[in-house]
């Protein structure tokens, strides 16, 4: 299934960042999320401490190391918390 193998990539990744990756959480949603063989892209949403670590993951992050391609979003945990976004797209914790 794609999800599962994206999901595994995705955690490798982000554990690849060591300390860097500390207290973020990263969400997945979208037609991946869904399982949809026919997906596109990968839609991927990482909440931050601060806009510190959402500017180095920002800038470790190889949009082409995945399978499809990757259309990342980077918000605090204040950020977050003003507008949803995780409830709104129904995005699912894969890390940690």
């Amino acid at each position: 299934m794609i999800r599962d193998r994206i999901v595994a990539r995705i955690r490798e990744l982000a554990a690849s960042f060591g300390r860097l990756s500390e207290g973020a959480e990263w969400y997945l949603f979208g037609s991946v999320d869904r399982g949809e063989e026919a997906a596109h892209d990968i839609d991927l949403l990482i909440l931050c401490r601060d806009h510190v670590q959402a500017d180095a993951l920002r800038a470790a992050v190889d949009p082409d190391q995945l399978e499809l391609p990757l259309h990342i979003a980077f918000m605090t945990y204040a950020e977050e918390a003003e507008v949803s976004a995780v409830r709104m797209q129904q995005g699912r914790i894969i890390f940690p």
